[in-house]
């Protein structure tokens, strides 16, 4: 049973690679993105239990900001005038638990973007496309008490690093894949279930249980390709999963980002030009299938954005992934 569990989510995270990958080349990229959100503290595996994840995210950044307003390309002098950055990704998350109170982590992220800027120097407009392994992570999640858990993680420096394109030109640094750095990361969640309503009937009749979360994640990062140095992160995140029916629930989390100016290192880059706040709302459904598996996607609508000088921001983020337990 667990072997055809197995089987089948591979076949699926295949097929949805292969479709990724198919539809890479049709979009631009410029900057690098993530969805804001918190894949794991739904769905942790019991003890001595493995889960998996397949996400894939879609991030267009098509939207020029300066401050918390729309803005327009090259309204703010710089050394180049972006113009647009589609972010797609695709994330294996592995989780397993060796006891009621420890949980192992790994993901493993394949990024593929196309980048499009304009040359102030030369007013030539440069384009960048590339699909890539992306930075590695890995963490340990540990149980303070009955609803308190403690992470720690490091990620590694295992992606790709500035992917040329057709002209032989280098990337910018922020755009490639792997960062080149070694960043560390540790955080507090607060987990518990609650009993509400529901059009379920089961052993609690037409009620049940739902679960909810709320945590908060730093990361500090490291200096990697040309000395570079991303800014601090603190990700602050709350959901909860409420259950329609049986195979049927609904997500909704906040899920606020708060990163800091970046260290631009040996590079011409502008450091007025990076940090930023963001603060999303994150409706979605998942959907219980066959053999222990769930689908869920999830839209990401941001209600606040504040960019330091002038960068682009993306109207709404989209992810969907595929869960089993083992």
């Amino acid at each position: 049973m667990r072997y055809r569990r197995f089987t089948l989510l591979l076949r699926i995270a295949v097929i949805g690679t292969v479709m990724f990958l198919a539809r890479a080349a049709l979009f631009a990229n410029c900057g690098s993105a993530t969805c804001p959100m918190d894949p794991q503290s739904l769905n942790l595996p019991l003890p001595r239990q493995f889960t998996l994840d397949f996400s894939f995210q879609y991030i267009d950044q098509d939207q020029v900001r300066i401050g918390t307003h729309k803005g327009s390309v090259g309204e703010i002098p710089s050394t180049h005038d972006e113009i647009r950055t589609v972010n797609r990704g695709i994330g294996f998350l592995a989780n397993y638990a060796t006891s009621d109170r420890f949980v192992l982590s790994a993901v493993v992220p394949f990024v593929s973007r196309y980048h499009e800027h304009v040359e102030e120097a030369s007013s030539r407009l440069e384009t960048w496309r590339f699909s890539d392994l992306g930075d590695i992570a890995v963490s340990g999640r540990y149980r303070l008490g009955d609803k308190v858990w403690t992470t720690v993680g490091v990620k590694l420096p295992t992606g790709a690093r500035r992917p040329a394109n057709s002209e032989g030109e280098a990337a910018e640094v922020t755009l490639a894949p792997g960062s080149g750095s070694v960043d560390v990361f540790g955080g507090v969640v607060f987990q518990t279930q609650l009993p509400v309503p529901s059009l379920s009937h089961g052993l609690l009749g037409n009620a049940a249980v739902m679960p909810f979360f709320a945590g908060a994640t730093y990361r500090r990062n490291g200096r990697g390709t040309q000395s570079y140095r991303m800014g601090d992160e603190l990700l602050v995140n709350a959901g909860l999963n409420y259950p329609l029916f049986t195979q049927l629930q609904l997500i909704a989390q906040v899920n606020a980002d708060f990163r800091g100016k970046d260290d631009v290192g040996k590079t011409d880059e502008d450091p007025n030009h990076t940090g930023r706040t963001s603060i999303f709302v994150s409706p979605g459904v998942r959907v219980g299938l066959p053999g222990g598996i769930a689908a869920y996607w999830v839209v990401q609508v941001p209600v606040y954005q504040r960019v330091n000088g002038i960068q682009l921001t993306a109207r709404y983020n989209l992810l969907g992934g595929i869960q089993a337990r083992f």
